[in-house]
């Protein structure tokens, strides 16, 4: 599951490296609020590991906006969490995955997030191989690793976003993102407030 950040990148590399391109499937949830350049990094990425990157939608929401998902389910974050991440991202790959048959996921839980990806593990899905984990590589190293392959990293990380995710993400909690999303991305102040 590639989500368009470096960690994600450099598993899906990994994943092919290990086990072959022809065994690997580079599936993505992609989401209208990301920043049009994490399309480039997509594209640079697939290249790069040789495979098509899949864009997998959640039928019920074909757009694939977190603007239209918050509409519908009337909030914008909930006790449980943010509706546009089930959704968007975790509902679309179950449908998904109801109809396709799959041995492994692979995810960019690098090595400073092993306790989110034991709790992935306990509370999602058993089926996870943690390359990065497993390679003792770290976000810093995934970073290098892209830029080696003389690959951009998205745009997001140069403003100093901590992820690639959506533009203004509803479970971030610090002012200090939100005063940087109100000068790099004014624009999402402006939709949010429609």
């Amino acid at each position: 599951w590639f989500s368009n950040g470096a960690p994600s990148a450099c598993a899906l590399k990994l994943a092919v490296g290990k086990y072959g391109a022809e065994n690997v499937m580079a599936l993505n949830n992609p989401v209208a609020e990301e920043d049009e350049d994490n399309l480039r990094f997509s594209r640079e990425v697939a290249e790069w590991c040789g495979v098509e990157v899949q864009h997998i939608r959640n039928s019920s929401y074909p757009e694939a906006s977190a603007v239209s998902v918050w509409d519908r389910r009337k909030g914008m974050s909930f006790p449980r969490g943010a509706p546009c991440t089930f959704h968007l991202k975790i509902e679309a790959r179950q449908k998904w995955e109801r109809g396709t048959k799959v041995d492994w996921h692979v995810f960019g839980f690098t090595l400073e997030e092993k306790k989110r990806h034991d709790r992935f593990v306990l509370t999602e899905r058993e089926n996870v191989l943690p390359v990065l984990i497993d390679a003792n590589m770290t976000r810093d190293m995934c970073f290098d690793m892209v830029r080696a392959a003389g690959i951009g990293l998205p745009r997001a990380y140069s403003w100093g976003l901590p992820n690639a995710n959506c533009l203004g993400c509803v479970k971030a909690t610090s002012p200090t993102y939100w005063n940087l999303i109100r000068s790099v991305a004014p624009e999402v102040f402006e939709r949010r407030a429609e």
